[in-house]
């Protein structure tokens, strides 16, 4: 499980840090460039740690006025880049993971404890 500081405003996974009130993300203190989507994405996901959220809810949840037909699409984008930035598959100071997930409302995405 995530180490919290304040709760509801940072997490930490290993060195990976997500502050809530500074939108930053970093991993060894050294803060990672996100998208303002892309932070939003990792601090849902953060916050519901080991839970699988849908495509459509994350799109739905993030997105001002949701485009259905794309939805899913900008989703899948957002995450793939995230995975690039942080990196979290390759980083093993990182102790979690971001992993595409099926659920009862489709496919979607848990933030994955990598420390059992």
């Amino acid at each position: 499980m995530a180490k919290t500081k304040h709760p509801d405003m940072v997490f930490e996974f290993g060195s990976l840090r997500i502050d809530r009130p500074k939108r930053e993300a970093s991993i060894s203190g050294n803060t990672i460039p996100l998208s303002q989507r892309e932070f939003d994405i990792l601090w849902l996901l953060a916050s519901h740690a080991e839970e699988a959220l849908p495509r459509d809810f994350l799109h739905n949840a993030l997105w001002p006025h949701p485009d259905s037909e794309h939805g899913e699409e900008e989703v899948i984008a957002c995450v793939l880049g995230l995975q690039e930035k942080i990196h979290v598959k390759s980083n093993p100071a990182v102790s979690c993971q971001i992993v595409s997930i099926d659920t009862p409302r489709g496919k979607g995405y848990i933030l994955k404890n990598n420390v059992e």
